[in-house]
């Protein structure tokens, strides 16, 4: 059978506008990452929402130590810490803005002092009026409020956490409430994890009438992450590699903590990170050491039942991002960027057999859709 030129012209034209679509459709995926003299702390690759293909990643801003970013939801703006000790001469650490171009490149806006050494952790309030940091280093957490250019200004809130005989401080995480009226805060090195009050219009933290879930000695809570109906909160246990499900209201009370390791493991392991699928019915950590992500089935109260772990097929996936179809893992410590199909029925995570080479990633995160 033969064509003719107008036929051929046709299809030419339907494939190129099919391919044109394709590459609108991919999604962004900001990788940061530990660095050395490069100072290469932030690549991007591409997510391709057919396959979960990850394109060629290139290097698209120079940073130091990117270890928690969060993209603004309008898709014009990314925050990132740099997780130093020595910003312009203090023993505090920075906060990173960035203005995203139309090739994904990101321009440095502006960088301010996070307030504490070793910032590990950043979020925004539920009105993107404010970027939320955890200090690990220096025990504290933070609100730096956001400008009109996507700018950020020194901190309006700010708690330190207290030195306690035989224990130091050391914030890990920090997410805001639904309501906008408090903020959850976890501490390693204080075992607990803690609801502060918070003024949306001053971006003031505040301790009064705060309430502090206490863990057992060296649990080490560390990332935090809130079930799609903001009525659950769960606390991931870093050092003890077990995983809490607080019901959220003026406090926080614990519905139930289950472990994040096969039975009968006994190499070393530590927990990663912590995600609740959107349709909140699924629960996954990673396991650094067993090098896993771990799938838990949420029940109607959102308590966590274990079921299984799948192989990062890397090393130390310290930290991971997903979607409704897919899982994009960052291995540490084999300079690995891998994804995984999330099966719609039960999360249940397939490799796509899609894998980038960056050096040193820890933190991932994907671009909404416009």
């Amino acid at each position: 059978m033969t064509c003719t030129r107008r036929e051929f012209v046709v299809g030419a034209v339907a494939t190129t506008a099919g391919s044109a679509e394709a590459a609108v459709r991919r999604r962004a995926v900001y990788v940061g990452c530990y660095t050395g003299p490069d100072r290469r702390g932030i690549w991007l690759t591409h997510l391709d929402p057919e396959s979960g293909h990850l394109a060629p990643p290139r290097p698209v801003a120079e940073a130091v130590n990117v270890s928690s970013m969060v993209l603004h939801p309008n898709g014009r703006s990314l925050f990132a810490v740099n997780e130093i000790g020595d910003f312009q001469g203090t023993d505090h650490g920075a906060v990173s803005a960035f203005r995203i171009e139309a090739d994904g490149a990101l321009r440095v806006v502006s960088q301010v002092s996070s307030r504490g050494g070793g910032p590990c952790y950043i979020s925004l309030d539920r009105r993107t009026r404010r970027a939320l940091v955890a200090n690990y280093g220096g025990g504290s957490v933070a609100a730096l409020p956001v400008r009109a250019d996507g700018g950020l200004e020194s901190a309006s809130g700010f708690v330190q956490h207290p030195r306690t005989p035989g224990a130091a401080p050391h914030a890990h995480a920090i997410h805001i409430a639904p309501d906008n009226q408090a903020a959850f805060v976890s501490d390693l090195g204080l075992d607990r994890v803690s609801r502060y009050e918070y003024d949306a219009q001053t971006g003031r933290l505040e301790e009064t009438g705060a309430h502090h879930a206490l863990l057992p000695a060296a649990s080490g809570p560390s990332n935090l992450c809130l079930h799609p109906d903001g009525r659950v909160l769960y606390a991931l246990h870093e050092t003890a590699n077990r995983v809490t499900a607080y019901r959220v209201g003026k406090g926080l009370r614990e519905l139930a903590t289950v472990g994040t390791l096969p039975a009968g493991f006994s190499g070393k392991s530590w927990s990663g990170d912590v995600l609740c699928h959107p349709n909140g019915r699924v629960l996954y950590t990673s396991n650094c050491g067993h090098d896993s992500i771990a799938r838990y089935a949420l029940d109607r109260e959102g308590r966590p039942t274990l079921l299984d772990h799948t192989p990062t097929g890397g090393k130390i996936p310290r930290g991971f991002i997903l979607d409704a179809e897919f899982l994009v893992a960052a291995n540490l410590e084999s300079g690995s960027v891998v994804s995984f199909r999330i099966a719609p029925q039960d999360g249940a995570l397939t490799p796509t057999g899609s894998r980038v080479e960056i050096p040193r990633p820890v933190c991932v995160r994907i671009q909404a859709e416009a």
